[in-house]
């Protein structure tokens, strides 16, 4: 039987859609994936509807807990490291391959026990607690952005086809917006909240002085609130809970307002699509705003800080 692949990564849509990206590259070139995540992130949802084999470790996250959780993360954390090792026994995987998230630290550990190379990926311009100590020791280390791990090799972040193929289309044809702007506002998977309160006024202000069609993607839970503010305010919007089919919406827009993730700063630079991003202010780190630097320091953004929204728009 031929030895698996093992992904390790988890919690957040940031680190799982890459390893998603590589998981589905890999299938398609015949190998055998296995997933190494948790229960307590997005993982759960997201790697069985691809039909990747899902194995979940107890761990959680230690960054930030506070008292019970400050004692039982370490021993959740030892747990995780027997359930993993017991896991390498049974797969024998050819390699683990990390693309962080509290997961991705147990699953490295018993690797390197079980002398199964390690390699990492860091999609963020700021490398995750996990990432940095598994690079202490992995086989490999790539990062997204440069100068992000000392010895590391960039090679940017995984991109859906789909995606880079608006970008190349975009250059070829030199897009141009037609008259009215079409502006994309992406809240998120869980929508952005200032998103929702704030920016259908100020987009307001804004079509006071340029033709402007919106697209604002909301999140399940303030679609109907977002949509009544718009039709008070009679500016043209679509508002919509999710958007399914990234690339379209992309092909469809002339710039984008949305936060500075890791995976969303990619896939715009690869898109060439121009954006205001609004980093998320309670990121680790302030990793978002050195995500956003990336695209600002080109002149292919603009970052601006959620506190000073007012400001930018007067």
């Amino acid at each position: 039987m031929k030895q698996p692949i093992c992904i390790m990564a988890g919690g957040t849509g940031g680190h799982i859609f890459p390893g998603l990206a590589v998981a589905e590259e890999l299938i398609k070139r015949g190998e055998v994936v296995h997933w190494i995540g948790s229960k307590h992130g997005l993982e759960g949802r997201l790697v069985p509807e691809q039909g990747i084999p899902l194995h979940y470790l107890a761990v959680r996250g230690l960054r930030g807990k506070h008292g019970l959780q400050r004692i039982t993360g370490p021993i959740r954390l030892g747990i995780s490291v027997i359930q993993a090792l017991l896991l390498m026994m049974r797969l024998k995987p050819s390699v683990c391959v990390g693309f962080g998230g509290y997961p991705a630290g147990p699953g490295g550990i018993a690797a390197r026990f079980m002398n199964v190379p390690v390699v990492v990926h860091e999609q963020n311009a700021v490398a995750g607690m996990t990432n940095r100590y598994l690079a202490k020791f992995a086989k490999r280390v790539l990062t997204a952005f440069p100068d992000v791990i000392e010895g590391a090799e960039c090679v940017g972040n995984p991109i859906r086809p789909d995606i880079d193929l608006v970008g190349r289309h975009r250059i070829a044809e030199g897009h141009q917006p037609s008259g009215t702007t079409r502006v994309l506002v992406i809240g998120g998977s869980q929508g952005a909240r200032a998103f929702n309160e704030q920016l259908p006024e100020k987009l307001k202000e804004v079509a006071s002085h340029y033709g402007i069609e919106v697209t604002h993607q909301t999140g399940v839970s303030g679609r109907d609130q977002v949509e009544d503010r718009y039709q008070a305010l009679d500016l043209d919007a679509t508002v919509v809970a999710f958007v399914s089919r990234m690339a379209e919406a992309y092909r469809e827009a002339d710039i984008v307002v949305c936060r500075a993730g890791a995976l969303t700063v990619s896939e715009l630079a690869s898109a060439a699509m121009p954006s205001v991003l609004i980093p998320f202010p309670a990121a680790v780190d302030d990793h978002q705003t050195k995500n956003g630097q990336q695209l600002q320091n080109v002149g292919a953004a603009v970052i601006v800080q959620e506190k000073d929204l007012d400001i930018f728009v007067a």
